[in-house]
């Protein structure tokens, strides 16, 4: 009688078995989708065992015992045909699709394997499973086929799901699946073909061995101090939301006063809060969710599932506990926090604005424990529209350029202009520079930005020929960002040369706080533009340090005087003095005035009998637009020809 060889059962025990035990004792963070995995490992486990006591009492007349042989066969049979189902609730729990499943389905998904139960176990399906005819040869039955049918199913069901939702996985998890699915389907033909092989648990054990080592390795996500998983295990979980139908909740716990805990505390006590925190996180989430530490104060708990009144029951959970002290070893400490609450994609439809909730800076003015709802984050929906309509102006060359007129106290009539950069977007209307400016220069835009301001600039004065109406130059913005670029005079350059005009055309406004951030770039790039023959005026003069020192180092022949010294010298007679002393000291350096924000006929004589060169403000014209630039301009200069 041929036997059964046993070998590669005996592999399969042995690479199941390790795989548990390495399960067991690896360290990080357990989740249902691994408890499902860490089930099927055992399954493995237990079927090769149990194959093994069957297959070696059928090898073995003189210890063969029919009961003893029944029930280890009985036992391997369900075990190894659950296998599938906890393939493909792992596969689920994996794609993160559990929350959508209800529960009727997960009913109609357990029903092939209840039927192979039953089939299995009771009389007179079991013997039309299998039976051991003559009492000592096992044989498959005419329903056994049954078993082959639910597996198709499964394993059809699976890679479905896979293909499916595919965008929710990694490749390396995609593939390891692929794989697995793999190994469990190519050794059925030849363990039909080779009867006493016995090597299909054997390749489905190197399979899960793979998986274990691939989508379930998760060490690498978790943060060592908190035992959360870390900023990158989210950023690595984002494009996954994003990439198929998705609804979930975000809710991030943001620290006040964090660098001031950390230097009262000390780092090891605070490491040691840290770890408390994420230890109540889990505790009160039941361990269904992740929980992400940034390492800036920063905790992300992602709900994948709309907002309910669990979650809500949730927030304010962790509301009541972050109002009162965090203790470790003897030390307690209060940690008020702001906890936004963002729903995903109601709040957040793309990634970038759920990245850009995350890294929303928290007002630490506020000393007590709250909650953000969205209802309350309206300032981070607009500025995320603004950042989009910012990059869409850009994009599709949509910049407009308004402009200002400045008047000339000598000549009485406009000779200048403040060219300035205006966004018109579809839903938000008119941008505010106050708001789009910051934004542009956090994302880098601003650079695009300004080029096209400054080109846009240079295409008027050649088409519309300004020095028929008397205008001199205008005067444009640089960004910090700008006198950042070290090729910025170059690409200037190109642009005079693309439409033949003069650098003479152009003072470049900078302000004093560009000056601060990096003064050798800055004095290059300066430099590099003064070679070119630009001149430059020192913007919003008395909003800063005020400092000398860079109207001495830098070639301004302009600078421009705040509105808030008018309106002080207006406010207390005897600031008046403050504004004569400024505008005298620039005129003996050599350099012409601009005073901003002129309002009133008051204004204008003041700042006439003081000497100041050039007045801007509403008094004489609200910016407007370059088909009313000249015009306006004509207006004005009649407005004050009989003066």
């Amino acid at each position: 009688m041929e036997k059964y060889n046993l070998y590669f059962d005996f592999c399969a025990l042995l690479v199941s078995g390790f795989t548990l035990i390495f399960f067991i004792l690896r360290k990080g963070l357990r989740s249902r989708k691994s408890y499902v995995f860490g089930l099927f490992i055992g399954s493995q486990f237990l079927a090769a065992a149990a194959e093994l006591i069957s297959l070696f009492m059928r090898n073995d007349p003189a210890v063969f015992d029919l009961r003893t042989c029944n029930i280890a066969s009985w036992v391997f049979l369900n075990v190894h045909n659950a296998a599938p189902f906890l393939f493909i609730v792992y596969v689920i729990y994996l794609l993160r699709l559990e929350k959508r499943i209800p529960k009727w389905q997960w009913a109609v998904a357990a029903l092939p394997e209840i039927v192979n139960f039953v089939c299995l176990t009771f009389q007179p399906l079991k013997d039309k499973m299998y039976f051991f005819e003559d009492g000592v040869t096992y044989t498959h039955g005419p329903l056994f086929d049954i078993v082959y049918v639910t597996t198709a199913v499964y394993v059809l069901v699976g890679l479905f799901l896979l293909f499916r939702y595919r965008g929710g996985l990694k490749n390396n998890e995609l593939m390891a699946m692929l794989a697995m699915i793999g190994l469990c389907v190519i050794p059925l033909p030849v363990q039909v073909a080779f009867r006493k092989l016995k090597i299909t648990l054997f390749i489905q054990s190197l399979g899960a061995l793979g998986a274990f080592l691939t989508v379930e390795d998760e060490t690498y996500l978790v943060d060592v101090i908190s035992g959360m998983y870390t900023r990158g295990a989210l950023l690595d979980r984002i494009p996954a939301l994003y990439a198929g139908e998705f609804a979930g909740t975000l809710v991030t716990v943001k620290l006040l006063h964090i660098e001031y805990l950390k230097m009262t505390l000390g780092m090891d006590t605070m490491t040691a809060m840290i770890r408390r925190m994420g230890s109540y996180v889990k505790h009160v989430t039941g361990g269904s969710v992740r929980a992400y530490h940034f390492g800036d104060g920063k905790i992300a708990i992602l709900f994948e599932k709309e907002r309910d009144e669990e979650i809500d029951g949730i927030v304010a959970e962790i509301q009541r506990r972050f109002e009162l002290p965090f203790t470790v070893k003897e030390v307690s400490a209060l940690f008020p926090a702001e906890i936004d609450v963002i729903d995903i994609p109601e709040k957040a439809s793309t990634r970038e604005q759920l990245l850009a909730a995350l890294d929303l800076p928290v007002d630490d003015s506020l000393p007590a424990t709250r909650v953000v709802y969205p209802d309350q984050m309206n300032d981070y929906e607009r500025s995320v529209r603004i950042e989009q309509a910012v990059w869409n102006a850009v994009d599709h060359n949509l910049v407009q350029v308004y402009y200002q007129p400045i008047f000339s106290t000598k000549e009485n009539a406009v000779c200048s202009a403040e060219a300035l950069v205006r966004i018109e977007d579809a839903e938000l209307g008119l941008l505010n520079p106050e708001e789009f400016i910051p934004i542009a220069e956090k994302n880098g835009s601003v650079v695009l930005l300004g080029q096209q301001v400054f080109e846009k600039v240079c295409r008027f004065i050649a088409k519309e020929k300004p020095e028929e109406a008397g205008i001199d130059f205008f005067e444009v913005n640089l960004s910090t960002v700008q006198c950042m670029n070290p090729s910025l005079a170059e690409d200037f350059t190109k642009i005079l040369k693309q439409y033949d005009i003069s650098a003479d055309w152009i003072s470049l406004e900078i302000t004093e706080s560009a000056l601060i951030h990096n003064e050798s770039l800055m004095e290059k790039t300066v430099g590099d533009l003064k070679k070119e023959g630009f001149s430059f005026a020192l913007d919003d003069y008395g909003t800063g340090y005020s400092n000398f020192t860079y109207m001495m180092k830098y070639p301004f022949s302009i600078f421009k005087l705040d509105k808030s010294i008018l309106h002080a010298a207006e406010e207390k007679h005897g600031n008046e003095s403050i504004l004569n002393h400024v505008i005298k000291m620039a005129g003996e350096m050599g350099m012409k005035v601009v005073t901003e924000g002129v309002e009133t006929e008051e204004e204008k004589r003041l700042l006439t009998e003081v000497g100041a060169d050039y007045l801007q403000g509403y008094y004489f014209s609200i910016p407007v637009s370059e088909d009313d630039f000249l015009n306006t301009v004509k207006e004005i200069n009649a407005r004050f020809s009989n003066e």
